[in-house]
């Protein structure tokens, strides 16, 4: 009879190689998204509406009434994003956009 269980801790990795791990893939996000930035600076992302928007309210304006067409956030579609969204994106609103894109997608890469 073979007994799986034995030797399992051996084949599951420790909680510092699965840190060491998502730490890497943030890294390696973080410098794909700067290097993709810096090749296309004028390129948007949906996540810039975001960004934007938390400026806005770093500013006290409403975000809302300044991202869509022809506003001062030239974006195709509305902002539908919900408020909570915003507040989220807050912190990383005082950011240059390249800047807040890197550490967004390494934040949200690491703790996946």
């Amino acid at each position: 009879m073979h007994d799986d269980t034995i030797g399992q801790s051996q084949r599951t990795p420790s909680t510092r190689a699965r840190l060491a791990f998502a730490v890497s893939l943030a890294v390696a996000t973080a410098m794909y998204v700067y290097v993709r930035g810096m090749d296309d600076p004028q390129r948007k992302s949906d996540f810039d509406q975001v960004w934007y928007a938390a400026q806005a309210l770093w500013n006290h304006q409403n975000p809302y009434e300044l991202i869509g067409i022809g506003k001062a956030f030239e974006w195709k579609w509305p902002f539908y994003y919900p408020l909570p969204a915003v507040v989220l994106v807050a912190p990383v609103g005082l950011l240059p956009v390249l800047a807040a894109r890197c550490v967004f997608a390494a934040l949200s890469v690491g703790v996946l």
